[in-house]
């Protein structure tokens, strides 16, 4: 209860209380009021006021009597706390003749703190003069003490929701717009809470038109919706620097309007944007794994059936004589056989089922020998730029396979550039951090070495780069590609231990980066190219054990017509029983290393404890077996892939034959 505290109050102090003749009515009024009242002199130069009449709930709050603190200075009830700027803008009100509102601790009379609100006004005289000023007094410590724990509660929720890895949000359903948006908004989308709470910005305008329709369907559910429903939707929002997040939205309803509609909903907004990026890459690995199985095993059986129409076409050309029409078709068949023969090798490296023979070596040395090829097929309006780093690692891989990958990423560049353009191709040393192997899927953290081949061409949409790996998948014309490129190449980075990334835009051209593990071992020349003799039959026997019959007795006709002596058995048992009655030696042992019963690596063991000295020669269309790992061949260990032609056979043959 506030009692005259205005500048309007004109009480001569001999008119407000006659302490001679007895109380007055003014007085009666002030001893009733439930606040504390205590009217001091108007004097503001020091020693300052003095105390001359507090009321009875003076007395209640302080624990001083009228007789106690009439004539004295309030600075009786200031102590340790009290604010000294409270009491700098007390003074400086009153000597302008203005009342005063103001909290500050004070002390009672045992010395016991509390918060005082003070509401101080000037009391003026018949003349207009200020004789008096009033204070009317409260104890605000338990209000403060609640203002204090709401001030700390939203401190506290204020300090959750900026440190929580999601934007917190409340809406107004009927103004369609945002109240309050937590900082963490900024990270995500990249506007500031007050941009958002403050503008005009319609908030269906940052919304993923496809995304829309869901998420206002989702939302009008909590129209009506009882306390405790939650709705989420996934959307695309649009990034202030233009590019779209995608983010769950969950909400609550928070507030309702008195017919019990919903008013306002609290949420709360994800970033999922990496996490989706993530699961899309390992849904696409997934996928093209599949698609590595099936390619495999059709390359496999391909293979097998090319050997037969290779080897045949090859043996019925060398019987037909110069200048025959028929020469010209067989002619035709194996040139057809040999792209075929191609595309099976490139569905194989896809599939990572080639068999490879790596070794250590300098990516810069691969680069400069592919350099001098690629020269001859990249056309003039082209400029070809190598940065090598001079400092490279080593990397283990196959040579053969990753000159492929250059001139095939390479090469896919020329075509991106139809009017030209600059193709560059870098190498540096990188290590790969936990960051950004949070970023891509199945990536380990390590040293490697980068390959980049990067073009200005016409660059790649999203749902373009989203097939780049797949087999058969191809933007070129019809029979201007066979879509295989570039798979081959994820095929063979994958079986090194690698990843292979690309990054493009439409219009902005096209990063490839190749990443190779770091080798830490010595490294070894490059194969060098050597040109294949001239092939040379023999008189030796050679036990053939295929269980494909096709195949089979196509390598028997193709190593008698070179003057073999030729066995031949369908299965590991069989030849086994062969050898057995056979009073001669075998020189050689060719088999497939897949067979029903004995495989062949196990076939070739048991051989050699009936004759030590026999040599084995493996063939196979497949390379998950027993004489590799991973894909790597056994070291020592002879191989013949297939499709094969009866020269390779025999130039293969003989080789093994005459190795030590």
């Amino acid at each position: 209860m506030h009692l005259c505290i205005s500048s309007e109050c004109f009480l001569g102090w001999g008119g407000f209380c006659k302490v001679k003749t007895g109380r007055v009515f003014h007085q009666m009024a002030l001893e009733q009021a439930p606040d504390a009242v205590m009217v001091t002199t108007a004097d503001l130069e020091p020693p300052g006021p003095s105390i001359v009449y507090v009321n009875s709930a003076f007395t209640r709050l302080t624990g001083y009597s009228p007789e106690e603190i009439e004539g004295k200075t309030p600075r009786v009830l200031q102590g340790e706390r009290t604010q000294r700027e409270v009491l700098d803008d007390l003074k400086r009100s009153l000597q302008r003749g203005q009342p005063f509102v103001g909290r500050t601790f004070n002390y009672r009379k045992n010395g016991e703190e509390f918060l005082m609100e003070a509401s101080i006004a000037p009391l003026r005289d018949e003349s207009g003069n200020v004789a008096y000023f009033m204070a009317v007094l409260r104890d605000v410590t338990d209000v403060w003490r609640v203002e204090e724990a709401l001030r700390q509660n939203e401190r506290l929720l204020r300090h959750i929701s900026d440190t929580l890895p999601a934007a917190l949000f409340i809406y107004d359903i009927e103004n369609k717009r945002l109240t309050y948006v937590s900082r963490e908004l900024l990270a995500i989308i990249g506007y500031l809470p007050g941009e958002l709470t403050s503008s005009d910005i319609p908030l269906e305008s940052m919304v993923h038109p496809d995304d829309l329709p869901l998420l206002e369907k989702e939302m009008l559910k909590l129209q009506h919706a009882s306390d405790g429903t939650m709705v989420e939707a996934e959307c695309r929002v649009r990034h202030r620097a233009g590019d779209w997040k995608w983010l769950v939205l969950r909400a609550v309803v928070f507030d309702r309007f008195p017919d019990g509609s919903a008013r306002q909903l609290l949420g709360v907004a994800i970033d999922v944007t990496e996490s989706r990026r993530l699961r899309e890459q390992l849904v696409q690995s997934s996928k093209l794994e599949s698609l590595g199985r099936l390619a495999g095993g059709v390359a496999h059986d391909f293979n097998n059936l090319l050997t037969v129409i290779q080897s045949y076409a090859e043996m019925a050309q060398s019987v037909l004589p110069e200048g025959h029409t028929a020469r010209t078709y067989v002619g035709q068949i194996l040139k057809a056989s040999e792209q075929a023969s191609n595309l099976t090798n490139q569905m194989l490296a896809f599939a990572r089922r080639r068999i490879i023979s790596p070794q250590v070596f300098n990516l810069n040395e691969l680069v400069r020998e592919a350099e001098v090829f690629l020269r001859r097929l990249i056309p003039e309006n082209i400029r070809m730029v190598t940065a090598l780093s001079p400092d490279l690692w080593q990397v283990h891989a196959d040579p053969t396979q990753i000159e492929q990958v250059i001139l095939n990423l390479a090469i896919n560049a020329r075509d991106a550039m139809p009017e030209g353009g600059v193709l560059t191709i870098e190498t540096a040393n990188v290590t790969l951090d936990e960051a950004y192997v949070a970023h891509h899927a199945e990536v380990q953290q390590g040293d490697y070495v980068l390959l980049a081949v990067s073009d200005t061409g016409i660059g790649m949409d999203e749902r373009t780069l989203a097939r780049v790996f797949e087999p058969f998948f191809t933007t070129k014309e019809m029979g201007k590609g066979t879509g295989l490129g570039l798979s081959t190449c994820y095929g063979i980075v994958k079986q090194a231990g690698g990843s292979i990334w690309v990054y493009s835009e439409p219009g902005k051209g096209t990063t490839f980066k190749v990443y190779l593990p770091r080798a830490t071992e010595i490294p070894t020349a490059l194969p060098e190219r050597v040109e294949r003799r001239r092939v040379e039959g023999g008189n030796e026997t050679v036990l053939v054990v295929e269980d494909n019959d096709a195949v089979r007795e196509v390598a028997v006709a193709a190593l008698q017509a070179r003057g073999y002596r030729v066995l031949q058995a369908a299965n590991g048992e069989e030849a086994l029983e062969l050898v057995q009655g056979l009073a001669e030696p075998v020189h050689l042992l060719l088999t497939d290393v897949i067979m029903p019963g004995l495989s062949g690596a196990v076939l070739a063991m048991k051989l050699r404890e009936i004759q030590p000295q026999v040599k084995v020669l493996y063939t196979s269309g497949y390379t998950e077996n027993v004489i590799v790992h991973h894909g790597v061949l056994i070291e020592g260990t002879a191989f013949l892939p297939k499709p094969y032609r009866p020269a390779e056979l025999a130039r293969r043959v003989r080789e093994v034959l005459d190795s030590g």
